[in-house]
């Protein structure tokens, strides 16, 4: 988990702020989860002064950009260190500790109250960068029903302008269980060819009759041709 974080960071640096910032880490209550699996509340006051709270327990510290190296020192617990800037905004703060491979992470309490880290940050390199405390918008899905029988699937309504299935649409059960791989007739006579949860081929119900017509067609033909053979014989 430690060199995924590490290799995440360098990517993410585009979207980070600066630690002389203060306006995006400072009277903010951060947090993480210890090693006890309790939640510690770090919070930096603008007059530098450091409140540290755990079940309710407060410490008190000291803190400081250092602008000269861009980091930042931490004073608590007896101890003196020093954080290189990782990746922040005002979510996230992922401070590296200067000379080690440590990593300080901490959450937002207010933006990010499940304290995922990890899982914020790879949404953030992913390009998706949700909007934090709103609902996921879930996709659009018109009900379809399979030919003789009363099962009903769910296609994803992409809108792509390539037919009613557009191919790569996800499909799943009425009850939002996944569809098994394989192939299905719906009530309009389109075959649907699903792989993975998705549309993989559309068949058009035209395309039986076109099959007729040219299965038809060469029946006609090899009964006509020795009648036209005889004709031209003559």
């Amino acid at each position: 988990m430690l060199n995924h974080l590490l290799s995440l960071l360098p990517r993410l640096k585009e979207y980070s702020k600066s630690l002389d910032d203060f306006a995006v880490f400072a009277d903010v209550p951060w947090a993480f989860i210890d090693g006890d699996g309790d939640k510690v509340t770090y919070l930096f006051r603008r007059n530098n002064e450091l409140l540290v709270s755990k079940r309710g327990d407060v410490a008190t510290g000291r803190w400081e950009y250092l602008s000269v190296i861009q980091s930042m020192l931490i004073e608590y617990n007896g101890k003196k260190s020093i954080y290189n800037q990782g990746f922040v905004d005002n979510v996230v703060m992922a401070l590296l500790k200067d000379g080690t491979e440590e990593l300080f992470l901490l959450a937002n309490v207010q933006k990010l109250p499940d304290l995922n880290v990890v899982g914020y940050l790879e949404r953030k390199m992913d390009g998706e960068r949700p909007a934090i405390g709103q609902p996921k918008i879930e996709p659009a899905y018109k009900e379809v029903r399979l030919k003789e029988s009363s099962t009903i699937l769910l296609i994803e309504n992409k809108d792509t302008g390539y037919g009613l299935y557009p191919v790569g649409s996800k499909v799943i059960y009425e009850n939002k269980c996944k569809v098994q791989d394989g192939k299905y007739l719906l009530s309009d006579n389109f075959g649907l060819d699903i792989q993975q949860g998705k549309i993989r081929a559309v068949k058009h119900p035209a395309d039986d009759d076109a099959i007729l017509v040219f299965i038809f067609t060469i029946i006609a033909i090899f009964l006509l041709l020795p009648m036209l053979v005889y004709v031209l014989k003559r």
